[in-house]
């Protein structure tokens, strides 16, 4: 467990490093307050100091052994694999189809490779959680999300 530890620390420190970078281009404030790169560039010094303590407890501390279940099984690996796709699937959607439809048919599939079986509470969720987060958005908080198909 130790080493697993200390490589998934030494991992996050450059993914913060390079996020906190892209983050300071950012203005930092503005006149009215906090500007867009004061949230990114917290988490990043917030990232970089948790992996930072990771590494160091892995290293001078006690560390118990992997635990038998450690890795996932088969099924376990194509949820992972069904999610990742899932994400490029938005990626490569997103401006053809808007966020609602392709948020949509991204819980769809999720919902039910990660074991949903109800299929009413599948779409009403799938639902909820892309046409509710699209409302939301776009008519409360008054931030675009793109439409898409329909322009809703």
């Amino acid at each position: 467990m130790r080493l697993a530890l200390q490589i998934t620390g030494f991992i996050l420190l450059p993914v913060a490093a390079l996020l906190g970078y892209t983050a300071a281009q950012l203005p930092y404030a503005t006149v009215m307050g906090p500007g867009p790169g004061f949230f990114p560039l917290w988490l990043c010094g917030l990232l970089a100091l948790l992996a930072i303590i990771m590494i160091a407890q892995a290293t001078f501390g006690w560390s118990p052994p992997l635990p038998a279940d450690f890795f996932p099984e088969r099924s376990g690996y194509l949820r992972i694999i069904a999610a990742i796709a899932g994400l490029l699937g938005i990626a490569a959607g997103m401006s053809q189809l808007g966020f609602p439809i392709t948020a949509f048919v991204f819980y769809l599939v999720l919902l039910t490779v990660f074991g949903r079986r109800n299929p009413i509470e599948i779409v009403v969720l799938a639902a909820i959680g892309s046409f509710g987060v699209y409302y939301l958005f776009t008519k409360l908080l008054s931030q675009p999300l793109p439409p898409g198909l329909f322009s809703w």
